[in-house]
């Protein structure tokens, strides 16, 4: 009686002190171009087929930008955001006169000092941004506007000497990781599992010693 009873206690500690550990909590993908399937980021870009060619020089309105919305995972604890950018056409890999520049937008629209700026290599595509705590600065906000925000916006900007370039982008994808909110399940707490436990040991002796009298 007193294993079981161990057993019992060992089994309701694992329950409340098992870790959980971090993983990919959300995968999002956005596939450009006119194709059945694709979208048509926001901005004045021309599609192809199956991507959006996104070029500079454009007024502010028409130049390209899309964002990615996470709020499904409200509740969950977020350690980094990875931005995954597929295309062609885009880095010093090519022209070395031409210079593009992703911006993962900050908490300041317009100011790019509070985004996250990453270079395009044509040899890296697909090339990927990872956002965490560590990559946030005193004006740099990218990921805590993320997360403030659930969601996560990015644009191009041509640092270059042309400003008339012009590359083709074919997708983008999001991963979030960190640990998933802990659904609400309607079961006892690990209390009345315990009470339940000893009670259930409380019937057991009670039935040896009836039949230990009868």
């Amino acid at each position: 009686m007193k294993q079981l009873f161990r057993i019992v206690l060992t089994l309701l500690a694992l329950m409340m002190s098992a870790p959980v550990s971090a993983a990919v909590i959300g995968t999002y993908l956005q596939d450009y171009g006119r194709s059945q399937g694709r979208i048509n980021p926001q901005g004045a870009d021309r599609l192809g087929g199956q991507f959006v060619r996104v070029q500079e020089n454009r007024p502010v309105a028409d130049l390209f930008y899309a964002s990615f919305n996470f709020s499904n995972l409200v509740g969950a604890v977020i350690d980094s955001i990875a931005l995954t950018l597929t295309y062609d056409s885009a880095g010093p890999a090519r022209n070395s006169a031409e210079i593009w520049q992703v911006n993962i937008l900050g908490s300041q629209p317009g100011n790019i000092n509070s985004d996250y700026n990453g270079i395009l290599f044509d040899s890296a595509s697909p090339q990927t941004w990872t956002l965490s705590v560590a990559t946030d600065s005193l004006t740099n906000d990218a990921f805590s506007a993320a997360l403030s925000n659930l969601s996560l916006g990015f644009t191009f900007d041509e640092i270059g000497t042309q400003g008339t370039d012009n590359f083709r982008l074919y997708s983008a994808q999001l991963v979030v990781n960190g640990t998933a909110a802990v659904a609400v399940v309607p079961l006892p707490a690990p209390g009345f599992l315990l009470l339940g436990a000893l009670g259930g040991l409380g019937l057991m002796r009670r039935f040896k010693s009836g039949r230990a009298t009868a």
